[in-house]
């Protein structure tokens, strides 16, 4: 989704609607810097009024501004029933961790989980969400069917997608990265339960859910669902024989919604 100008009510005036993020133009005025800045640019820290005042740092050229549109305006991260006290979240996928400080800020008695598989991400959300303390377990890893290593490699609009070894596409940029199933995550981070889980994984999600013993211990997950390499009706096989009642998120395009009633 890209960020336009919008007309405004008011004649002749043109409003972005991101200035709604920020409490001064200041903070706004450096993010509509950044988003129009080139790659390889110093990276920026902007105070979001909408993340509760917090202090976030965004990279010029990257998708960092537009990840932080997504995350306060468009909301697409968020469950769709509300969790219980001392909730479980895991946020796979944390990209540069606006996810998981925006759900740890509005479940503040909860526990976040985030995993993420690109060590330049990580740096930027170890610095986002330190706000919030230790209340957020930042994960180095690639969430994948098996236990090893996989390569993977920058992919269109700075994302990231998982590739066989011997893959000829971006082979200058191939990166290896430690992956684990979730059970593994879940036995080493000590979480007996997942309340909620966020699943954006740039199209490893049709792996980890063909084999997925954990989900029988999720209430409730959102899955984006990213084509080929998953589809919406395998997403769906995979929640239903979990026992979630599966359906698809009308909050976008290609995201599939579980939730146990049991």
């Amino acid at each position: 989704m890209s960020v336009g100008l919008l007309p405004s009510t008011r004649a002749g005036v043109a409003a972005d609607p991101a200035r709604a993020l920020f409490a001064c133009d200041d903070d706004h005025g450096v993010f509509v810097g950044c988003r129009a800045g080139a790659r390889g640019e110093p990276a920026v820290r902007v105070r979001v009024a909408a993340l509760g005042g917090a202090v976030v740092t965004l990279r010029p050229g990257t998708t960092d501004a537009r990840t932080l549109v997504d995350v306060c305006l468009e909301r697409y991260h968020e469950p769709a029933r509300a969790l219980p006290t001392g909730a479980v979240i895991l946020d796979l996928g944390a990209n540069i961790g606006l996810t998981a400080l925006d759900l740890a800020l509005r479940h503040p008695s909860a526990r976040v989980i985030a995993v993420e598989m690109d060590a330049g991400n990580l740096e930027v959300a170890r610095a986002n969400i330190a706000s919030v303390g230790d209340r957020v377990t930042l994960v180095h890893a690639a969430v994948w069917s098996a236990d090893g290593e996989v390569e993977y490699a920058p992919a269109e609009e700075d994302a990231l997608s998982v590739c066989t070894p011997t893959a000829e596409e971006n082979a200058s940029v191939r990166r290896r990265v430690r992956a684990c199933t979730v059970d593994t995550l879940l036995r080493e981070v000590g979480a007996e339960r997942v309340d909620y889980c966020k699943m954006d994984i740039e199209g490893a999600e049709g792996a980890v859910l063909a084999r997925a013993p954990w989900l029988g211990r999720v209430r409730q997950i959102q899955v984006e669902v990213h084509p080929p390499a998953a589809t919406i009706a395998g997403v769906f096989d995979a929640l239903r024989g979990a026992g979630l009642e599966a359906s698809v998120d009308l909050r976008h395009w290609s995201s599939v919604v579980g939730v146990r009633t049991d």
